[in-house]
């Protein structure tokens, strides 16, 4: 598999992760809250896993920036309406989950 492709993979699952980590935050069901956050940590996991694959360049990481908020963007945008965020909430939160994941 290339390069390319796990971009494309490690940003739907940073996507993801930030998606969960919003939808524990906002939610109107506490009920849900335990297997939202186990999801969000399962996504994190897989993402941390799938980069350590290579090495990441600024160009890698913006692509993959942009992946993942397209994702999330994506995901409120056709399931979640309404959940309301702002696009530099979801980016601090990308920002975040990159910095811990590709920036050791």
């Amino acid at each position: 598999m290339g390069k390319n492709t796990t971009i494309e993979e490690v940003g739907n699952l940073i996507g993801n992760t930030v998606a969960h980590k919003i939808l524990a935050r906002k939610t109107n069901k506490p009920e849900s809250t335990n297997s939202v956050e186990a999801e969000e940590i399962e996504y994190r996991a897989q993402a941390a896993k799938k980069s350590k694959e290579y090495n990441w360049n600024r160009l890698d990481i913006s692509q993959i920036k942009q992946k993942a908020l397209k994702k999330v963007i994506s995901k409120f945008e056709s399931k979640y309406k309404d959940i309301k965020i702002t696009k530099e909430e979801v980016e601090k939160l990308i920002q975040d989950e990159i910095d811990k994941i590709l920036i050791d």
